[in-house]
């Protein structure tokens, strides 16, 4: 039998062991939790907008997004490794403020050259590749496109919203029916944006915040020309936290100068291993200020990119490389899932990126399928189990601002509850559950790893990921988390279950 066969076993048979409660090979390990779980009090709405993918354009072909040769369309292992799992799509980081986006259109032979992050070429994955490849792969996709406000014309900004907003009976900005080129491109319907964003990260291209602010009143004016509804977004400084004056001076002006134009702040954070609570910090100061200065939650909080942090930019630094996608990688960005459920401020997250640099979501793999990586299951994960309403609980040593390594939270489902555990930590800990009612296990799914540097990678697959169907209806009070696992617990309502 091949190993990874066996874990996938082992592990099953240990954690069915665990909930009836009888002795585990990691009871030497042991370290006991308590979470307490009220399901009559709901403290915030979770959509699958919290488990977005952000992309980047390229100068060739976007990374990590492969089309069928001579082709707009997208390859059938694309759709396979990524069906159901664009929640919330956004293009893109830094190189939105390079790409013009017309410069993308038509075929090869039409496309004009671009240099986007160095390389200069005529980019085969523009946005009618985007479109299709995510909108074939998740037919219920939202999107965040990000305009470009540093090299390219407000003519083209207005031109680009009427191209993915208009139906093609309008034409809003006199000349080519951009509504109907998309039509004709097979796109028929407007596609389901669900925030303009204006900007990214132009104060790490050297941009002042009074460059910005301008550019902001300019572009809303423009989008509003011809979109009057859809959310705009507009980004905090990048550089420092939300509690140094450099930082709160940009999302605080920005929301006195159009906080009733907008409908969301974006920030940015790539959290260095173990330090999740320092976004944590962020989005609550953030928070804080909308709530103040506007007087309601109407505007919202996005978290357009999020990741953790590698540790060398170095390439041939190996695991110091590579760490956002590896395991610790993984348990690190399964946390900052777990603590903005605390969050209702928060409403929107894309994590950076499909395949980018030290970041990667899914992977061509040596056999050239396309596969996801540890970050990839964890995405699916969550869309799978924590999307609904997030119940009160209280986890033993998991509270706000504070470092913990191990925790959960509780989303209620259709028949029960699904309880989220992570276990960052290098032994086993069992969880004693307390609820309102009595549930049974009726499946789990698990991400798990011996050691904290795996990963699932091009010719490396040391993390574990399965789904284990439960034949016992027994009830259920504990669970025994492994080591350095994510595991959702899919729980059902017992008859005659209330306490």
């Amino acid at each position: 039998m091949k190993s990874g066969r066996l874990k996938k076993i082992l592990f099953a048979i240990l954690s069915v062991t665990v909930l009836v409660n009888t002795v585990s090979v990691f009871a030497e390990d042991n370290t006991s939790y308590t979470m307490k779980i009220n399901e009559n009090n709901v403290i915030k709405t979770v959509n699958r907008t919290m488990y977005g993918v952000n992309m980047e354009w390229s100068g060739a072909h976007a990374t990590g997004l492969y089309l069928k040769p001579g082709t707009h369309e997208p390859e059938p292992t694309f759709v396979e490794c990524y069906t159901d799992m664009f929640g919330l799509a956004r293009m893109a980081g830094g190189s939105s403020q390079e790409f013009v986006w017309k410069n993308s259109l038509g075929d090869m032979s039409s496309r004009k050259e671009q240099t986007l992050w160095g390389l200069t070429a005529k980019t085969e994955f523009g946005v009618e590749e985007w479109l299709k490849a995510v909108k074939t792969a998740d037919k219920n996709a939202k999107f965040v496109y990000v305009v470009n406000i540093v090299n390219d014309t407000y003519e083209n900004m207005a031109d680009v919203i009427e191209f993915l907003r208009s139906d093609g009976t309008v034409n809003y900005n006199g000349g080519e029916n951009w509504g109907q080129v998309r039509i004709n491109m097979g796109i028929k319907d407007p596609v389901d944006i669900f925030a303009f964003e204006i900007g990214n990260e132009v104060d790490l291209i050297g941009k002042e915040f009074s460059w910005y602010v301008e550019k902001v009143r300019t572009a809303i004016s423009v989008i509003r020309s011809v979109d009057k509804t859809t959310p705009i977004a507009v980004h905090t400084s990048t550089k420092g936290n939300a509690s140094t004056p450099q930082y709160s001076g940009w999302h605080r002006t920005l929301l006195q100068e159009f906080g009733d134009e907008i409908g969301y702040i974006s920030t940015h954070y790539y959290y260095n291993v173990g330090t999740v609570t320092g976004l944590e910090k962020r989005i609550s100061e953030i928070s804080y200020d909308i709530q103040s200065m506007m007087g309601s939650d109407r505007v919202k909080v996005y978290t357009s990119e999020h990741a953790a942090n590698r540790i060398s930019s170095k390439a041939d630094a190996g695991y110091d490389y590579v760490v956002p996608h590896t395991m610790l990688g993984t348990l690190n960005s399964a946390e900052f899932f777990l603590r903005m459920m605390w969050y209702p401020m928060i409403d929107s997250s894309t994590y950076h990126s499909t395949h980018s640099s030290s970041w990667c979501i899914g992977y061509r793999d040596e056999d050239g399928v396309m596969k996801p990586s540890g970050i990839g299951s964890l995405l699916r994960l969550f869309l799978d189990n924590g999307v609904g309403n997030v119940v009160e609980s209280q986890f033993s040593g998991f509270e706000k601002l504070k470092k913990a390594n191990v925790m959960g939270q509780a989303v209620k489902s259709e028949d029960g509850l699904n309880v989220i555990l992570v276990n960052n930590s290098d032994k086993a800990n069992t969880v004693e559950f307390t609820f309102n009612n009595r549930y049974s296990l009726e499946e789990y799914s698990y991400i798990q790893a011996d050691d904290y540097k795996a990963d699932n990678y091009i010719g490396t697959k040391g993390i574990n990921v399965d789904t284990v169907k439960v034949e016992s209806t027994d009830e259920i009070t504990s669970y025994k988390m492994p080591k350095y696992s994510v595991t959702a617990l899919r729980l059902k309502k017992m008859e005659g279950g209330s306490e």
